[in-house]
């Protein structure tokens, strides 16, 4: 029999949703606008079922579209496009029953992918990405989440999609922070009908991996559906999704002082904190505030540049909190010595 080699041939691709008193004077920096909503604290979720269909250009598959906020509640009112691609670029193979959709008070939004009709001549098992990106001002530049249909030609005979169960662990467990490693352990997934021989994980943040084990680093802060799809030994094939929340990088705070130490009694000192960076470089997070505190106990300052007069001699710690546009803070301190 030549169904192993056959059932191989389809195993799956990668899977596939940041007032100075007395003495002092101060520069401020205007606020930013903030532009609404964000996808940082939109997760969205897609399965498909079946995940292998025949091209015969009649099979269906449903996909089901889930969306939780920030706070794991269903997400309704979200527009999402979708979209069908094959080796990652968009492409009219096969049909979708909507290429715009709504979700419910649910945060559930349902399709149909009808497959493509059978090609003349040998047909090669083809991986077919659904594709589901929300819509709107506040996801200009949101990253597409997607879910796989293999596609085999006539003639295949389809593994019991329930012969393996897929599941992982995560190390560390409940939220991670930005720029972390994070482990994937695959080995709870089991079969019953061969060996697992295939581990694909799709991270949700558009990366991908294969392995039993696998590290990934999420380089933004929001909530990110991971999917494992295992394959076995006679081509049995299932997934699992889990949620992984990703608190944000805190801002990094940075103090500039002109002119440097010591300095003189009621001599006017400059501190900048312009050179403070908020997020990630790949998805920089904009400062919104910053507070000084001058460690004498004046009146503390507010901006991106203020100075201060000491009025008698020592050593001080001058304290710098930044805060970016998602609610995190940074903090830095410095010494000033007054002569």
């Amino acid at each position: 029999m030549a169904r192993p080699q056959l059932f191989s041939r389809f195993a799956p691709a990668l899977l596939g949703l940041a007032v100075l008193a007395a003495g002092c004077t101060v520069h401020k920096q205007e606020t930013p606008d903030l532009s609404g909503p964000s996808e940082l604290g939109t997760a969205i979720g897609i399965q498909v079922s079946p995940d292998v269909l025949t091209q015969d250009g009649a099979s269906q598959s449903v996909v089901t579209i889930t969306a939780r906020d920030n706070n794991g509640a269903p997400k309704g009112n979200l527009s999402l496009r979708a979209d069908i691609a094959v080796s990652g670029v968009t492409a009219d193979f096969g049909t979708l029953s909507a290429r715009n959709v709504v979700t419910d008070s649910s945060g559930r939004a349902t399709l149909i992918f009808t497959a493509p009709p059978p090609p003349v001549g040998p047909a090669p098992t083809t991986d077919v990405q659904i594709r589901v990106t929300p819509v709107g001002t506040d996801f200009g530049n949101a990253t597409a989440r997607f879910a796989i249909i293999h596609l085999v030609p006539k003639g295949t005979v389809v593994p019991p999609q329930t012969s393996v169960t897929a599941d992982f662990t995560i190390t560390p467990s409940g939220s991670v922070t930005a720029l972390d490693t994070v482990q994937f352990d695959a080995s709870l997934s089991k079969s019953t009908t061969g060996t697992i021989v295939q581990w694909r994980w799709s991270f949700g943040d558009g990366d991908t991996a294969s392995g039993r084990v696998v590290t990934h680093a999420f380089d933004s802060p929001g909530n990110f559906s991971v999917t494992l799809t295992v394959t076995d030994s006679i081509g049995a094939t299932n997934s699992l999704t889990k949620q992984v929340s990703v608190q944000g990088q805190q801002p990094r705070a940075v103090i500039t002082q002109s002119p440097g130490n010591p300095i003189a009694v009621k001599q006017q000192v400059f501190f900048s904190g312009a050179t403070s960076t908020g997020g990630t470089p790949t998805r920089p997070i904009p400062i919104v505030s910053f507070d000084w505190d001058f460690g004498d106990g004046s009146a503390h300052g507010s901006g991106v540049e203020v100075s201060h007069a000491y009025a008698s001699k020592g050593t001080f710690i001058v304290l710098l909190t930044v805060t970016d546009s998602t609610g995190l803070k940074g903090t830095i301190t410095q010494s000033v010595t007054v002569q």
